[in-house]
């Protein structure tokens, strides 16, 4: 599949991921800016979608950002609780990822989708 991401720029571009996708993973846990994450399982799920299109150094900070929402699990389950409990796996993604003019669902392999288990 060739799928293309909202995003593409930023692949085209070989930019941060986190600069210029995700650039408030860090912050699950401070209600400052718990509107500054809206849309970024979304952004996380699109950028699994083209890892085959990111280059090495965009693959390692998906892997930093996932380490740090595990590491965390508390406050990423709270963070994107809403989202958890309400988010429509068949059309989530619209406007996010789309191959050939389709959207995907979210697969189930896309973690971030789900409450981290065992979280205290």
């Amino acid at each position: 599949m060739a799928f293309q991401i909202r995003k593409q720029w930023i692949i085209d571009g070989d930019l941060s991921l986190i600069e210029f996708g995700l650039p408030c993973y860090d912050t699950i846990g401070d209600p400052a800016f718990d509107l500054d994450r809206d849309g970024y399982l979304e952004t996380r799920s699109a950028f699994e979608f083209v890892s085959d299109q990111l280059s090495d150094e965009q693959r390692a900070e998906l892997q930093l950002i996932d380490q740090h929402w595990q590491d965390n699990a508390k406050a990423f389950n709270a963070a994107f609780a809403t989202m958890h409990n309400q988010a429509d796996r068949e059309s989530e993604l619209t406007g996010h990822v789309e191959d050939a003019g389709k959207v995907p669902s979210i697969p189930r392999d896309h973690w971030w989708w789900r409450p981290i288990e065992g979280a205290e």
